[in-house]
């Protein structure tokens, strides 16, 4: 009887894993490191296809098939990351506490969603005792909350994190801006983000300021020429900045890579053409002349 096209094609398993992902996650638990990693980094590309084989895998009874498949896992969870937030500095509206949350767990991965959302909601719902309807009221919540502004620095990233910041009370001024103009549009007050003579503020209608960076304290403004505006994905792009800016002093390599993709939206395993080496292959020679001036 002749074949049919299907039957010469190899089959699929039961759980619908490709003959070839199946033969890249056989290789998981080769004693051959170099073959589990180029194993590794096959499956990188090919994450839409492992469907719950991964799950599975994590439950082996070999314990070196586990530590890779959740070192596969944690890879992937890291890349779907990155691109959640460059989508979410793309969307139409930007969502300022999901952005902010996502900020975070750029630099703290192993804190959870739900945890930073159930925090933000606690300190919101504070807020909703408040008649947060001017600055004032928005001034005094703040200071009655105990929230203290840092000056802007790189040497800190945690005042960048939004759940460090709401369990320390303390943080830097453009996070505490950003949150507390978040709680003064729930109550129906819209005010504006603005940097003015390096310190950022909130400015309403009415031209009065306040300024986190001085225990909330309230100004009028002369002129909003001398303001620099800001919107929402300006501030989170500068929060994820310091958070890379930390990471480059720090020579912390993966989040260098992790922190620029997110920042840049460019594929995953790629960074700009821009960084030097040994975030990017050493032009011919370059690397030679470097050990030979060390």
């Amino acid at each position: 009887m002749p074949f049919s096209p299907d039957d010469r094609e190899p089959r699929r398993r039961a759980d619908g894993v490709s003959p070839k992902i199946a033969a890249l996650l056989s290789l998981l638990d080769d004693e051959n490191e170099d073959v589990a990693v180029n194993a590794m980094a096959e499956l990188l590309f090919c994450e839409e296809e492992l469907g719950e084989a991964l799950a599975g895998l994590q439950e082996s009874p070999d314990a070196l098939t586990r530590k890779r498949a959740h070192q596969l896992q944690a890879a992937i969870t890291l890349r779907r990351r990155r691109r959640h937030f460059s989508e979410l500095l793309k969307a139409p509206k930007v969502d300022m506490i999901e952005g902010l949350i996502e900020v975070h767990r750029q630099w703290f991965d192993n804190d959870s969603r739900p945890g930073l959302q159930a925090l933000w909601r606690d300190f919101a719902d504070e807020a909703a005792r408040y008649q947060l309807n001017s600055l004032r009221q928005l001034s005094y919540f703040m200071r009655k909350q105990g929230m203290a502004a840092a000056a802007e620095t790189t040497m800190q990233p945690e005042n960048y994190c939004i759940g460090t910041v709401l369990e320390n009370h303390y943080g830097s001024a453009a996070l505490l801006a950003a949150m507390g103009q978040q709680l003064a549009a729930t109550a129906g007050l819209e005010l504006r983000l603005v940097r003015m003579l390096g310190e950022f503020a909130l400015l309403d209608g009415d031209g009065n300021l306040l300024i986190p960076g001085r225990d909330w304290k309230l100004e009028t403004v002369k002129g909003v020429a001398d303001c620099d505006f800001w919107d929402r994905r300006s501030l989170l792009r500068f929060a994820s900045a310091m958070l890379f800016s930390n990471a480059v002093n720090s020579d912390s390599f993966r989040y260098i890579q992790t922190i620029a993709q997110a920042l840049t939206g460019l594929p995953d395993g790629e960074l700009p053409e821009t960084f030097p080496y040994p975030y990017q292959p050493a032009e011919d020679g370059a690397e030679e002349d470097d050990s030979e001036r060390n």
